[in-house]
């Protein structure tokens, strides 16, 4: 198969915006400093019409600024390249009156477009299996279900080249991805039927296409555990990777939206805390920030980290993960009181 591709405006490498930088440990370590890679996020405008925007924030000026103007419209978020060199994300244009498409974007720390992909409508997508390797699950947008597009194929897109492949032998239709860099594996989830979803894992070495007996793709860092996410209103189930024994467990009772792995913590999970009814001597109200940017950013919510494992709370900290801040360093951004902060993970 064939993609049209978009020319890069330069084929240049691009800069790393690299800087030596004090992280903000979550409690009960000394602060440490490494390199951290760039940090960016889609942001909407509101004005006489609504504009998306992809921000930088440099962690040495803590400032942000515009990088990518959109003439459509960004529904996620932006998304990283493993190695911090590329941005990327899903942006819906129109393409006819009354007809829209999802094309996915790539563009360098700078904003400049490295690569779009728009002759065939992006559903959802992930980097992965090797420098500049995208897999992509094709679909056009629906309104119908809960899975927001009607999933078609799955293809695996040289974002230098745009040369694609499409990965066969996947019996039914992919609709989750997840990048595991632990195995170097990617796993590919298929849509529920009546004899359930089917989990499949490809090797990035050897190109090989296996199906699993795992009931989920959220593989923590360390690839000891792993999470299904359903999207059919069954909820959040924690699996042990070695045996697919479910350990959910009291876990369950504590999850609260926007859950996701504490990048470079083994297997911490990080999630919003649920809202506890009368007043609390140790919780703030949870106001939400109004800011002079595009999203309504909840400075004061309460977060939770807790270890997968052993179900007892890491850490519980201020912030909004919820932001968009995305960033290929072993850290976790959040927007905080005093702008945009990186949480340096804490194992158990």
């Amino acid at each position: 198969m064939s993609y049209d591709v978009m020319p890069p405006k330069t084929r240049s490498r691009p800069l790393m915006l690299l800087a030596v930088l004090t992280l903000f440990p979550l409690v009960g370590r000394e602060p440490v400093q490494q390199p951290i890679p760039p940090v960016l996020r889609r942001e909407r405008v509101y004005g006489p019409t609504i504009q998306d925007q992809v921000m930088l924030y440099d962690p040495v000026t803590r400032k942000q600024r515009a990088i990518y103007q959109s003439n459509g419209h960004i529904p996620g978020e932006v998304s990283i390249s493993p190695d911090g060199m590329y941005a990327s994300f899903v942006e819906a244009f129109t393409v006819s009156p009354g007809v829209v498409r999802n094309r996915l974007v790539v563009i360098d720390v700078r904003g400049a477009l490295v690569r779009a992909i728009d002759d065939k409508p992006v559903g959802t997508y992930s980097w992965c299996c090797g420098t500049g390797i995208v897999a992509v699950i094709t679909g056009p947008p629906t309104e119908d279900g809960d899975v927001g597009f009607s999933p078609d194929a799955l293809y695996l897109i040289d974002i230098s080249t745009g040369a694609a492949q499409g990965l066969e032998g996947i019996l039914g239709l992919p609709y989750q991805l997840h990048w595991s860099s632990v195995d170097s594996a990617l796993y590919i989830k298929t849509l529920p039927t009546a004899s359930g979803a089917k989990i499949y894992r490809y090797d990035a070495q050897t190109q090989r296409l296996v199906l699993t007996p795992h009931k989920g793709v959220f593989f923590s860092p360390d690839g000891l555990y792993y999470f299904d996410w359903h999207t059919q209103g069954f909820g959040f189930h924690l699996y042990r990777a070695a045996d697919d024994v479910e350990i959910t467990g009291q876990l369950a009772a504590q999850i609260g939206p926007e859950i996701r792995w504490v990048p470079g913590a083994g297997h911490v999970l990080v999630f919003i805390e649920k809202p506890v009814r009368g007043p609390s001597k140790t919780d703030s109200p949870g106001r939400v920030v109004a800011t002079d940017r595009s999203q309504r950013v909840a400075q004061d919510r309460w977060n939770r980290a807790v270890d997968a494992e052993t179900k007892r709370l890491v850490q519980r900290f201020q912030g909004d993960i919820k932001a968009g801040w995305r960033t290929s360093a072993p850290v976790l951004p959040i927007e905080g009181r005093a702008g945009v902060e990186l949480i340096s993970p804490r194992r158990p």
